[in-house]
């Protein structure tokens, strides 16, 4: 399908419904209007989530999390983190350990905080400021850590490797 995702004159302006980069630009593009139209950016990552993207994922929860698509829901917001995690995003990595560190949406727990954020960092594809924070927040969850907790978390962060 081609023009914009859901037939002409759909919600994604621009975007194939089959397209999850096209629905995710249509969605940036509508948050970069003045005033931001954030009813259609959700709906344009909704649909970019629905067909498994990601990062689509790691949108909405920071959408969630500013109130741009109602009243601010941080627990909706750790959710879609989660999603974006379990679909392989080094952001969506980084989000749920920094929900963790904060306890925003999740309750705070470093150990968690301590094994997204380190995976977010061993993953890759990460930018430099987004690995610092993973870093720093890493860091910062592992004074919190027992001994044997961190031996178990660097082992699962990599199995092949001595603990």
């Amino acid at each position: 399908m081609s023009g914009s995702a859901f037939g002409a004159g759909g919600p994604c302006p621009g975007a194939a419904g089959d397209d999850p980069a096209g629905l995710a630009a249509a969605a940036f593009a509508a948050l970069g209007k003045t005033p931001p139209d954030a009813a259609l950016a959700v709906s344009c990552l909704q649909a970019a989530a629905a067909l498994g993207d990601p990062g689509a994922q790691v949108a909405l929860g920071h959408l969630a999390v500013a109130g741009l698509d109602g009243p601010v829901d941080r627990t909706r917001a750790a959710a879609a983190f989660s999603q974006s995690a379990a679909g392989g995003s080094p952001q969506g990595y980084l989000a749920m350990g920094l929900a963790y560190a904060r306890g925003d949406g999740v309750p705070a727990e470093p150990y968690w905080a301590y094994w997204f954020c380190r995976r977010a960092e061993l993953g890759g594809g990460l930018s430099p400021e987004e690995a610092a924070l993973a870093s720093a927040t890493a860091a910062a969850a592992l004074p919190r850590l027992q001994p044997h907790e961190r031996r178990a978390l660097d082992a699962s962060l990599n199995p092949g490797g001595v603990p």
